[in-house]
């Protein structure tokens, strides 16, 4: 950050609140006006604070490798040759054009290609506010925002009862807020994914699709499989299996509905298979052969990299990288993304903080287990397909991330796409449970 950001910064900041409070009407409802706006002010505070903290704590790292050796090549690429600034974004990854070498060689990640996706959107959004870091960042926030925002809309739809602890899912985990909002992958794919998420619900469930929730559907889609594709990888088998359990209970006959349940669950996650095979297909890492030594791959290089930096590491044991193996150590990946590091394996204050909120997740999880019963909560699951849906999204994906990241300062960036979902769904299940109990007395 340097001196622009104390005027364009500013400036981009009157402007963004001017059209929130423009729209803010025509995007909320009487029960869900009075959030919209602090909402929005945690992300923008959470971009704002995480490039200040990469600043002057870290003194580097993703979020100014995408800015400096990024958005500002390209900036000053187009103070020079405007149409050679466009070559730049545009262009395919690992390639040299000798026309244009000149301008590439600071251009870090342009033989990755989800990294240079997000080099490409800071580039386009640096052009519109002269390259500063403070307005490029809070257009990030505002990506992730519009998306976390549907996300709450459409749970609120389904459960607006549940308003204020869905408020809290989305959008008061510090996590969340930090990780979540400023100039890095995650702001992105977080904001897609919640597009996605609300757009699916639209199409599929509510069936009152226009062209701009298709057209929505498919750039989320695109950005989260452009950028981090093992989280469409994980949430499209969870979505069908939310379809096919919706419409499973819609069959009037009880006696039908229950024999048809475990088949139309059976197919449910054979197509969740296929769609998650065909998808792979476009990136040879994540495909169904490959992904057990790209697994492998990133936890050895996540682990030396973790040593390298005195960074905090952690250790599932012996691992096996065969499907067998893996499977073996599924109950210790679901537990190091969903509830590590505890608190004596934080080493600083950003691992001590996200060790409390991993604290709270365990005890709100030990909590249910003890006060609602495991028979009553599959009643709730079973009764309830977005929870199913929410559940197996975020165990797997925890597995996923778990068994593959061995160091507790990426896994802790990686699992916020989850967080929502698993906390949504456990605070559905308490209150569902409770009612059932109360209503079983």
């Amino acid at each position: 950050m340097d001196f622009k950001d104390l005027i364009i910064g500013p400036l981009f900041l009157i402007v963004i609140y001017f059209v929130a409070y423009a729209i803010r009407n025509k995007v909320t409802d009487k029960y869900t006006r009075k959030y919209f706006i602090p909402a929005l002010s945690l992300k923008l505070f959470g971009a704002i604070a995480l490039g200040l903290v990469y600043q002057f704590y870290y003194k580097g790292g993703d979020t100014f490798g995408y800015y400096k050796n990024g958005s500002t090549v390209i900036w000053n690429t187009f103070l020079i040759d405007p149409l050679a600034s466009f070559h730049l974004i545009f262009m395919k990854t690992c390639t040299f054009d000798n026309e244009y070498s000149q301008y590439m060689g600071d251009l870090l990640f342009i033989c990755d290609e989800s990294s240079f996706f997000v080099v490409r959107v800071a580039g386009t959004l640096g052009l519109l506010c002269f390259n500063t870091y403070s307005a490029i960042a809070m257009m990030f926030a505002l990506i992730s925002f519009v998306g976390v925002w549907n996300m709450f809309i459409t749970f609120n739809k389904l459960y607006p009862t549940l308003r204020k602890n869905i408020l809290l899912s989305c959008f008061l985990l510090p996590s969340v807020i930090f990780w979540g909002s400023g100039l890095l992958k995650d702001s992105l794919t977080f904001g897609s994914l919640g597009l996605f998420f609300s757009s699916f619900h639209t199409i599929f469930i509510e069936k009152k699709a226009t062209k701009t929730t298709y057209l929505v559907f498919f750039i989320s889609f695109w950005v989260i499989k452009s950028v981090k594709i093992y989280i469409i990888l994980c949430f499209v088998p969870a979505a069908l299996l939310w379809l096919f359990i919706y419409y499973n209970q819609k069959i009037k006959s009880k006696v039908t509905r229950i024999l048809l349940r475990p088949l139309m669950i059976g197919i449910g996650v054979f197509f969740g298979y296929l769609a998650a095979d065909y998808i792979s297909k476009e990136d040879a890492k994540y495909s169904i052969d490959n992904i057990t030594n790209t697994a492998k791959n990133t936890s050895e290089w996540l682990t030396y990299v973790g040593k390298s930096d005195k960074g905090s590491v952690y250790s599932l044991g012996e691992i096996d990288y065969s499907p067998i193996g893996m499977i073996k150590k599924f109950p210790a990946a679901v537990n190091v993304t969903l509830f590590r590091p505890y608190l004596w394996e934080s080493k600083n204050l950003v691992m001590f903080l996200s060790a409390i909120e991993s604290f709270f997740f365990l005890y709100l999880t030990l909590w249910t287990l003890w006060k609602i019963k495991f028979k009553r909560i599959l009643n709730v699951i079973s009764e309830n397909p977005i929870v199913a849906a929410s559940l197996v999204f975020s165990v797997t994906f925890a597995f996923a991330v778990g068994i593959s990241t061995a160091n507790f300062g990426t896994l802790v960036r990686y699992k916020i796409p989850i967080m929502p979902f698993y906390l949504i769904s456990l605070l559905i299940i308490r209150y569902k449970g409770v009612k059932k109990k109360a209503e079983t007395i």
